[in-house]
């Protein structure tokens, strides 16, 4: 359910991140929309990155993007679509910037001008809606399941991975309590539903029959050199288990200041390499691009 929607003007105030709201819209039984207005400004100095990502708040997802100082938030329920949201209000923001670019230069006293653009994301807002009831109407005997096995050392990312694969940002309170061996299952597009096996690799021999028969095994590192070398040791277990071609490495931690290039730990490998950032949900089509292409 999309509670709200509404665009901050950001701006520095006394050396602190804020904002002020110059455009909102609210849906379904939502009597006022101010309370959100409100705690997404108190959040605003706290949010790491401040260009687009979501901020969870009890039951609901504030999923946000960033546009010449103008930030787009839609407020979502955290069962909704945060991927999709995102890319929705990335292409609404720009719209509105685009439509009233004259209007944002010399913001008008009355902000009314805007409430044309409700209509716009209301509209928009639906197509979200249908989307999602389509893939609710998708019977579980009709997808396609899939195993896939995630391997690494102890801490490289191999949950965080397994959070990018069914489409959300990982809370890295609640993986410290995950075991390090452990399994997930469920839907990850409109057509597949896998079986994810994550193993450390120092249980590696001991447990690896639980990957036999998997469809695709990742091999994650952490992307320094030391990671990958002792990796290296594994690569030939690994894909006894596996057709090779079905192997793919993640090249995890790539904003690290000491992270090798995906190309170079491609040839260390002697594997196809996805580099990327696990924590960061912009990687999340890539990953299911790649799952998809490997399949």
């Amino acid at each position: 359910m999309i509670w709200s929607s509404f665009i901050i003007y950001a701006e520095i105030k006394d050396y602190v991140l804020s904002g002020r709201c110059i455009f909102s819209d609210k849906y379904g039984n939502l009597d006022d929309e101010t309370p959100f207005i409100k705690k997404f400004i108190e959040l605003l100095p706290s949010l790491e990155n401040i260009d687009d990502g979501y901020k969870q708040i009890g039951k609901v997802n504030f999923i946000y993007y960033t546009y010449n100082d103008l930030v787009f938030v839609c407020c979502a329920s955290t069962d909704d679509d945060v991927l999709k949201l995102k890319q929705k209000i990335t292409r609404l923001l720009r719209e509105f910037f685009d439509k009233y670019k004259k209007y944002l230069e010399n913001f008008p006293t009355n902000l009314s001008v805007f409430n044309p653009f409700k209509e716009i994301i209301k509209k928009e807002y639906e197509k979200v809606e249908e989307q999602a009831e389509k893939i609710e109407q998708v019977k579980d005997e009709d997808l396609i399941k899939i195993k896939i096995g995630i391997v690494g050392f102890e801490n490289v990312g191999k949950r965080s991975l397994t959070s990018l694969i069914f489409g959300y940002k990982p809370d890295p309170e609640k993986l410290k309590n995950e075991p390090q061996v452990f399994m997930k299952r469920g839907q990850i597009t409109q057509e597949y539903k896998a079986l994810i096996i994550t193993l450390p690799l120092d249980k590696f021999e001991d447990q690896k029959m639980l990957l036999k028969n998997s469809d695709i095994i990742f091999i994650v590192v952490n992307s320094e050199f030391q990671n990958v070398i002792n990796t290296q040791n594994y690569l030939d277990s690994i894909q006894e288990l596996v057709d090779p071609s079905k192997t793919y490495v993640i090249a995890n931690k790539q904003d690290l200041d000491n992270a090798l290039k995906t190309d170079v730990i491609a040839k260390m490998t002697g594997i196809q390499t996805l580099g990327m950032s696990a924590i960061n949900i912009k990687y999340y089509s890539k990953i299911i691009e790649t799952i998809e292409e490997l399949l």
